[in-house]
């Protein structure tokens, strides 16, 4: 999985991580560590876009999760836009959706 940063608004702190391939024990690391590099430079929300992901497995959404409980810790949001309907399906069977904000696309972030 290749993961990078990039503003959508930087006025109201929002950074972008940009994922692709596959959420899956062999990528998770990468992932945790984008997400917090991009709280240590401030970000109040850090939106997952999975515009590109093919398959989050158990610890995909695990890491998911981990992600979501840090920011919590440091009072800060995640969201998650651009998921398939299989890796929506997933996040809707867990209930997941309902403490996790999903968006359809970045516009409704923007907005």
């Amino acid at each position: 999985m290749k993961a990078w940063l990039s503003s959508v608004s930087p006025k109201r702190g929002i950074r972008v991580l940009d994922l692709s391939g596959n959420l899956t024990l062999s990528t998770i690391e990468d992932l945790k560590r984008k997400v917090n590099e991009a709280t240590n430079n401030g970000e109040e929300e850090i939106i997952l876009d999975f515009r590109t992901v093919d398959l989050v497995d158990s610890s995909g959404l695990g890491a998911v999760i981990s992600c979501y409980v840090t920011l919590q810790r440091k009072r800060k949001k995640l969201a998650l836009v651009n998921l398939n309907e299989r890796i929506k399906e997933i996040f809707l069977y867990t209930h997941l959706s309902k403490i996790i904000t999903i968006y359809n696309s970045l516009e409704e972030v923007t907005t």
